[in-house]
């Protein structure tokens, strides 16, 4: 495949494009032979380590199941039938905010009134479009062949795309939005921008801190805007729960989310090996449980690593504008999804995201004129973050039926975390360093 240093022909990719690429290939080709090996000779569970085992449980399996799969984080809402109320199902539910559960509300009226199994497929095809957006975005006007790779490798052959399509994870819907902000971004389309991060937000809440993109650019009054719009159709979108059957109270709904939203971390404990997750606060969890003495609580724990994040986006926000969008917007998008003390190996969809915007112009050429250090850690996250690739850490238990033996402790999310936390504080200095140069620009 020809490169070119710039990326700017249509047939070609540019230096870090075409690095991924490469090592996406090598690394689906690795993760098939480790597949093959961990299944057959030590008769692990692989997706079950990678994601969680295929048999959750969350429906009535040969009725609404695919094999013994259940797309558990789907099913839990059809379950409830026609009403939006989880009384006697999952009470973790409540912390979907309200157009979150009116989506999936729609789908449950689907799964009553026309069949569950037309329902799942329906979601799941949607899914899988959302997810598949950005490479598709990416692609456009590039050879056939090249974009069947790319969509391939960059898209549908992905860690993070199998994720949440096992779980039947709604960030999937969320993705179209962020793309939306960044390329609004760059272009400067206010409109784009608030629409992208508002939308985003309604999804998955954590990305409303995407705003803080607008105040690197300083467009202080679209920041402003796009935080009013966003928690204006947050509150009003409590009005949506009047559509369940029976309808319910909007007071006692926003209640309860305040309520839920608290305990929202205290399901699954920090330092828990299993299932895998990818964030910043797992990774303390893990170095401060090995370390003797007095040892940090998980609180403490995470109000540092929210506090060292804050420290380095604020270096972003300050002096960041003397980077591309390309450069910098990759941090501030990976640093929002990995903050929460739960992360899951879906919450790394934003490469998706990224990696579509290292084959598209102008940012595949923003990036490659970045500093050799920021395009080789954004390669190497990019590369652990997509590729499906299972290392066992040792064995684990799963609280659900597993294939064969059972699962273990998957090394490549944790790997990700660290890298994408050296990209953020790389990206924080170097914009420093690149502000102190010119003034001018950034003042």
């Amino acid at each position: 495949m020809p490169v070119s240093r710039t990326g700017s022909d249509a047939g070609t990719l540019g230096w870090a494009a075409s690095r991924v690429i490469g090592l996406l290939a090598a690394g689906l080709a690795l993760s098939l032979v480790s597949a093959w090996v961990y299944a057959s000779y030590f008769r692990i569970d692989i997706a079950g380590s990678l994601i969680w085992p295929g048999s959750d449980g969350y429906c009535i399996e040969g009725s609404q199941s695919l094999g013994v799969h259940c797309f558990s984080d789907l099913s839990q809402f059809l379950l409830l039938g026609e009403t939006m109320d989880p009384e006697n199902s999952n009470p973790f539910i409540r912390n979907y905010p309200p157009i979150n559960r009116t989506i999936f509300w729609v789908f449950q009226m689907i799964a009553v009134h026309m069949g569950y199994g037309l329902s799942v497929g329906i979601y799941i095809a949607l899914s899988a479009a959302c997810l598949l957006t950005p490479a598709i975005w990416a692609v456009r006007g590039k050879p056939w062949a090249q974009q069947v790779l790319v969509v391939a490798l960059t898209g549908v052959a992905t860690y993070p795309f199998l994720a949440a399509i096992d779980r039947g994870n709604n960030i999937a819907l969320a993705v179209p939005f962020i793309l939306l902000a960044v390329v609004a971004l760059q272009r400067g389309t206010s409109i784009g921008v608030v629409v992208g991060i508002v939308g985003a937000s309604q999804i998955k809440p954590q990305f409303g801190a995407l705003v803080l993109a607008l105040l690197v650019v300083r467009r202080f009054r679209v920041a402003a805007i796009t935080i009013a719009v966003g928690i204006g159709v947050f509150l009003a979108s409590f009005v949506l729960v009047l559509l369940s059957r029976p309808s319910l109270s909007p007071l006692q709904e926003f209640k309860d989310f305040i309520l839920y939203t608290r305990f929202y971390d205290q399901y699954l404990p920090l330092d828990a090996s299993y299932p895998p997750n990818a964030s910043f606060g797992h990774l303390l969890a893990l170095v401060n449980g090995g370390i003797g003495g007095s040892r940090l609580s998980e609180t403490q724990i995470q109000l540092l690593v929210a506090l060292v994040v804050l420290l380095f986006l604020a270096l972003i926000v300050w002096r960041g504008r003397s980077l591309p969008v390309g450069v910098w917007f990759p941090a501030i998008l990976m640093a929002v999804s990995l903050t929460p003390a739960i992360s899951f190996a879906y919450y790394l969809a934003g490469a998706l995201i990224i990696a579509a915007l290292l084959i598209k112009e102008p940012f595949s050429s923003q990036i490659d004129a970045a500093p050799v250090l920021l395009r080789w850690l954004l390669t190497i996250a990019l590369v652990v973050s997509l590729t499906p690739l299972l290392i066992s850490l040792g064995g684990a238990q799963a609280p659900v039926p597993v294939m064969g033996d059972g699962v273990v402790v998957s090394l490549m999310p944790r790997v990700a975390a660290v890298m994408w936390g050296l990209y953020l504080v790389a990206v924080a200095i170097t914009a420093v360093q690149a502000g102190r140069r010119l003034p001018a620009a950034v003042d």
